[in-house]
């Protein structure tokens, strides 16, 4: 006999009771939305009990919180005024220095400290601004410049069709939000389909709440999720951290505008310790800027979002502002490189970065040691992979103008101001290196037991070596003369140049073969050992192995050649003037 159904309750309840475990969240957002719930509601009641938000307004109930979840009661009231308060906004006042085609101007100002290329004249509109109450609180005064961040990384990655704007829109006019509304229906008929046959009720995602989505897709398939964990979409934006990816264009110059934004995504897998090293976190943010953005917030590649983001935790629990680092309260960070293009947003980039003491260790060690956006973004590269630190820079040594590396002051040819550094900061990677090298030959350790810095610092000495020689040679000075350096500075760019453009258009043998004929021209002091050491990586044209510890290739020989012509063209500075330090290990001031 088949069972009879249950009957659908004709009244809609007064409230909704909800458990939110994190294990059954489906992705990083819905988890980091539920972060971003409780922040919410948290930052509510604070604002209530302070005068700040009006005493009739209703909050929905956390009825019980843990690591793993949350219980929640909502009632219809309680989640129109949540969503809300997430969506409030305001109409502000904006100059701008061109008429826009849409909409008239609210009036036209004069600029009567107009400069040269300024405008003179200036065209006033309203435009409304997303407010953001709870993440305002933390960034007020020398932080605007993150509220700012992350208002604009709402209006033009989430809302950035005008179609989508409604909530905000409606708010700024002290309307209420259609979402309130609309949430609270679904989740009324998600609790009725519970009741009636056990299933559960499933809305359209779209993208303007979920990274990566659309309501339908070309193969007409559509994006649905559960109605409870569509109302968590919400909240991911409060617990995101943004970022803006800076790149070197062809002059050399380094930018971030129209490169998009970067949002870091924390994986979620302890509530309570998450909520309150995110609240310490937010009250760290620094004041420093660059331009119009916050200086922690420009990264040099999308990747990096995650581990700055998790290098910040790990900073403050490292000064006990924290109790844990980042591994106990996230299983990783998703980053998602989002880039304006018109009205449609393009996802350039997503990928995941787990919580690895390995890799956090070595972004804090290259973030410190790295001041070059190039070489930064390449070791980082090289690091996530673990490929050798110089694994990812053959492509930009080869395929941009020589002047970006070898240091060049040739009226024609100037190094750009941006890639100045990029000398300097090889320059420094290698001196690690040899340093880690002499270590070891102190330690009386056999070469073959060394590792690859054998061969790396090998390179180093060798180039050096020859650009010493020659240069000496040009300038009619003693290479043994202490000031070597600043006596032939032209004339060692030069020599470093010419070679850097020779041996980066040879490939294989005949690389080897100019390797050997240059180098080889002027006195080269190895022992046996070293010499065997040189001589295996050149005839080695690949190695199945993988890893940073991998031995040397020949085409490694080539980059490594390539990054030592560039960190001897070098300047040195000292008191003020380019004079050489003691050797190459001494102390230099940029």
């Amino acid at each position: 006999m088949a069972r009879p159904k249950a009957k659908s309750p004709k009244t809609e309840p007064e409230s909704i009771e909800i458990q939110f475990l994190l294990h059954e969240l489906p992705t990083a957002q819905h988890k980091a939305g539920l972060a971003g719930l409780l922040l919410e509601i948290d930052s509510m009641i604070e604002r209530r009990d302070a005068g700040l938000l009006p005493a009739e307004v209703e909050i929905p109930k956390v009825v019980e919180r843990s690591a793993t979840g949350a219980v929640i009661r909502l009632g219809k009231r309680s989640v129109q005024d949540l969503l809300d308060d997430v969506y409030s906004a305001e109409v502000v006042e904006v100059r701008s220095g061109t008429r826009w085609p849409n909409p008239t101007p609210k009036r036209e100002e004069p600029n009567p400290s107009a400069g040269p290329g300024e405008p003179k004249r200036w065209f006033v509109y309203d435009v409304v601004e997303p407010s953001g109450l709870f993440l305002r609180r933390y960034m007020e005064g020398d932080k605007a410049t993150w509220h700012k961040l992350w208002r604009d990384m709402v209006w033009r990655v989430q809302r950035g069709r005008p179609t989508t704007r409604g909530p905000y829109n409606a708010r700024s006019k002290r309307e209420p939000t259609t979402e309130g509304q609309a949430a609270w229906k679904e989740l009324v008929a998600d609790e009725k389909a519970k009741a009636v046959s056990g299933e559960r009720r499933t809305v359209e995602l779209a993208s303007a709440v979920m990274l990566g989505v659309q309501a339908i897709n070309a193969e007409l398939v559509p994006f649905e999720d559960r109605a409870d964990h569509n109302l968590l979409l919400h909240f991911w934006p409060f617990t995101a951290r943004i970022f803006v990816p800076e790149a070197i264009d062809a002059d050399g110059d380094r930018d971030y505008r129209g490169c998009g934004f970067v949002l870091a995504i924390p994986d979620v897998s302890d509530l309570t310790a998450f909520c309150r090293a995110y609240s310490r976190f937010l009250g760290d943010l620094s004041t420093r800027r660059r331009g119009y953005r916050p200086e922690d917030a420009v990264i040099s590649l999308p990747a990096q979002a995650p581990l700055e983001f998790m290098r910040h935790f790990d900073d403050l629990a490292t000064r006990h502002v924290i109790d844990e680092g980042p591994s106990r309260f996230v299983a990783g960070v998703e980053f998602y490189h989002m880039v304006p293009v018109g009205q449609n947003v393009k996802m350039m980039a997503h990928g995941r970065i787990p919580p690895e003491d390995r890799l956090l260790t070595a972004y804090a060690g290259i973030r410190r040691s790295c001041h070059n956006p190039l070489f930064l973004s390449c070791s980082l590269q090289a690091a996530l992979v673990d490929e050798p630190w110089f694994a990812e820079l053959i492509g930009p040594l080869v395929e941009r103008k020589w002047k970006f590396f070898v240091y060049s002051t040739q009226e024609r040819n100037p190094t750009p101001p941006a890639m100045i550094g990029f000398a300097w900061d090889v320059d420094r990677q290698f001196r690690t290196i040899r340093e880690r090298y002499h270590q070891m030959k102190e330690a009386e350790m056999p070469v073959e037991s060394m590792g690859p810095d054998v061969v790396d610092s090998l390179i180093y000495d060798l180039v050096y070596q020859y650009v010493r020689e020659r240069a000496c040679a040009r300038s009619v000075v003693d290479r043994d003369d202490p000031d070597w350096r600043s006596k032939t500075a032209e004339e060692r760019r030069d020599v470093c140049s010419k070679l850097f453009l020779e041996l980066r258009s040879r490939n294989d043998d005949d690389f080897v073969r100019h390797f050997t004929a240059t180098l080889g021209s002027v006195p080269q002091w190895l022992k046996k050992p070293e010499y065997l050491a040189v001589t295996a990586a050149l005839m080695r044209p690949y190695t199945e192995e993988v890893g940073s510890h991998r031995p040397r290739t020949r085409d490694d020989i080539k980059t490594l050649t390539l990054l030592a012509l560039s960190a001897h063209s070098r300047s040195y500075k000292a008191r003020g003037d380019e004079t050489v330090p003691q050797d190459t290990e001494a102390e230099e001031t940029e």
